[in-house]
């Protein structure tokens, strides 16, 4: 009986609604605290750096960049735990391997084609 009880938690848990609640309310978080950040570091310090060395002319890093590049990463994190969800026995450990592996990996550093070009000349 507890097992059953279990795999109905577990499903519950990982049901659309409760994912995208959490991948959303996650990047909201982490959109507040990274703007803190920002605000408080750009009032200790200039922001103003050249970011892209092969840019032409030196660029302000911008708070609305900075909220984007938290909550833009919820919506293919959050369709990528609803998947799991959906076909591992063990959504959560599956999930979190994944995310590490991808964090880590090569390709999530890689330069777009775009970056590419303007470095080339």
């Amino acid at each position: 009986m507890g097992r059953m009880t279990d795999l109905i938690d577990t499903k519950s848990r990982w049901a659309a609604g409760n994912v995208f609640k959490g991948s959303f309310g996650g990047a909201a978080v982490g959109a507040v605290v990274n703007a803190v950040l920002f605000l408080v570091g750009g009032a200790m310090t200039s922001l103003s750096a050249r970011f892209d060395p092969s840019a032409a002319a030196p660029g302000d890093l911008k708070l609305v960049a900075v909220v984007l590049a938290s909550l833009v990463p919820a919506l293919p994190a959050g369709l990528a735990a609803l998947l799991v969800g959906r076909f591992a026995k063990n959504p959560a450990t599956v999930f979190t391997v994944l995310a590490v592996v991808f964090a880590c990996s090569p390709w999530a550093a890689r330069p777009t084609s775009r970056a590419r070009a303007r470095a080339s000349g």
